[in-house]
């Protein structure tokens, strides 16, 4: 979940790259993680899979959007994104179209 919301909200940080196919392809990301969080939650048998999902979202996106734009030229968002690029290998989640 968390990398879902990562990559949402450097979506976010500039509402024109979504109408780019720089955005187009972070949103794919985005559903992408977001199916593997949906798989992972039934994994672990959790219940209302999709109230707990809009739970986690809203959470993780309050969390990133607190570090502000700055924060994704930093070394730990740098980290963050290898790490999410690294689980989605990992996890057979394509990232790109």
């Amino acid at each position: 979940m968390d990398c879902a919301q990562l990559y949402d909200t450097l979506n976010r940080a500039k509402p024109a790259r979504r109408k780019a196919e720089n955005g187009a392809m972070l949103d794919y990301a985005v559903s992408q993680l977001m199916l593997g969080a949906r798989s992972e939650a039934r994994a672990e048998g959790r219940r209302h899979i999709d109230a707990y999902l809009n739970k986690m979202a809203v959470s993780k996106a309050e969390k990133w959007d607190a570090k502000g734009l700055g924060y994704f030229m930093t070394e730990d968002a740098r980290d963050w994104f290898a790490y999410c690029r690294s689980l989605a290998r990992d996890r057979g989640i394509a990232l790109k179209p």
